[in-house]
């Protein structure tokens, strides 16, 4: 079951941190306004995703979430470092041994850059940043600066 939350500064008049998208606005003196979430409950757990403080994008955000937990294809963002990601991501991949030796640098450098930041932490703009440099590499590694843009883009669209 999917609902829509705001959370609150600590400074708001609403009082506590935590209210329903409903009574989100009434009192809230947050300077932005409250930041919306999406929260998914499954049990006893709750998965909570950031979507920002437009209430018409929240609702969006909602929907869209909501149908995949429908139809059975929801599955939460993972709350794990870059580099342990990186580490399962490629133990999963079903490839020749030469390409996932070709992959290995790639999620080498990317990890080091990302350091311990949570994959669902990283924004597309992280990724743009991460694969610049690589782009820059002259003639001789052009080659290999393709193969770590698409192996980057690629990774991060499963994230």
């Amino acid at each position: 079951m999917a609902s829509l939350q705001a959370k609150h500064s600590r400074n708001c008049a609403q009082g506590r941190a935590w209210t329903p998208f409903e009574a989100a606005m009434a009192g809230c003196t947050c300077a932005s306004g409250p930041l919306y979430y999406v929260v998914v409950r499954d049990g006893g757990r709750a998965d909570k995703i950031r979507v920002g403080r437009n209430r018409r994008d929240a609702e969006r955000a909602l929907r869209k979430i909501a149908v995949s937990v429908d139809d059975g294809d929801y599955q939460p963002q993972l709350n794990i470092g870059f580099a342990d990601w990186a580490d399962q991501w490629l133990a999963s991949l079903e490839r020749k041994p030469a390409t996932l030796r070709s992959y290995r640098p790639t999620m080498r450098y990317a990890s080091d850059l990302f350091r311990r930041k949570r994959v669902r932490r990283l924004r597309p703009q992280d990724i743009v940043l991460a694969a610049a440099p690589i782009a820059g590499i002259a003639a001789p590694g052009a080659r290999a600066a393709s193969s770590r843009n698409s192996t980057l883009s690629s990774a991060s669209a499963t994230a």
